[in-house]
């Protein structure tokens, strides 16, 4: 078996199991091994995909569609890695999205986020979210997708203890993802409101919480 082989699918494991750092690495790897290779090329596309590296992802598609022109499905995801990047600059088809969750509302979009004219920072009324330039009615300021979330389907929210439950999966789904994404976590942490002396520890062992 080569090694770009091994490692192709190494990444594929780390993508299914949401290590989207390591499905990169491993990708990357393969991709280094045999650069000549579509299905290399195409992995870790959709890796960088999968971690909202859209430009990155589009990188590597259009190296993809050189090698191989009638590659189907990585003309698709280039179309999306395209769609995502215009997300970024604030131009959002908002009725393919609402269309998409009338047939699917259950289903997690596939948007990019989208930051316009607000910042963060210490202002007149404490730390928040402040407008950096007069804006109007309609305006889009921004467009920020949950680390996790429950939808109402999932269990019976009138259940005080089962409510409890999915709290804490939540909040065990958010720690895990924050360990396995490094690059989530200095904007995670950056929402810290408590006193200076008080700073968030880097998460290291996600088993190791005390919930």
């Amino acid at each position: 078996m080569s090694s770009d082989l091994i490692q192709r699918n190494s990444a594929q494991a780390a993508l299914k199991l949401s290590l989207r750092d390591t499905a990169i690495q491993d990708a990357t790897a393969a991709m280094s091994a045999n650069p000549s290779d579509p299905k290399n090329s195409l992995k870790l596309a959709e890796c960088h995909h999968a971690a909202r590296n859209y430009v990155a992802a589009e990188t590597n598609l259009q190296k993809l569609v050189t090698l191989d022109p009638l590659n189907v499905k990585g003309k698709l995801l280039l179309e999306k890695c395209q769609q995502r990047i215009a997300e970024t600059k604030g131009e959002y088809d908002w009725v393919r999205i609402r269309k998409g969750l009338k047939t699917r509302p259950n289903s997690y979009l596939d948007v990019a986020d989208y930051t316009g004219p607000v910042e963060v920072k210490v202002g007149r009324f404490g730390k928040g979210l402040y407008t950096t330039k007069d804006v109007k009615a309609g305006d889009l300021l921004l467009v920020s997708k949950a680390l996790q979330f429950v939808y109402l389907s999932d269990g019976d929210l009138d259940n005080a203890e089962r409510l409890k439950g999915m709290k804490l999966d939540c909040i065990l789904e958010v720690a895990e993802r924050l360990h396995n994404e490094k690059g989530l976590q200095k904007g995670f942490f950056e929402l810290w409101k408590g006193k200076e002396s008080l700073e968030p520890k880097t998460i290291g062992d996600t088993y190791a919480l005390n919930t």
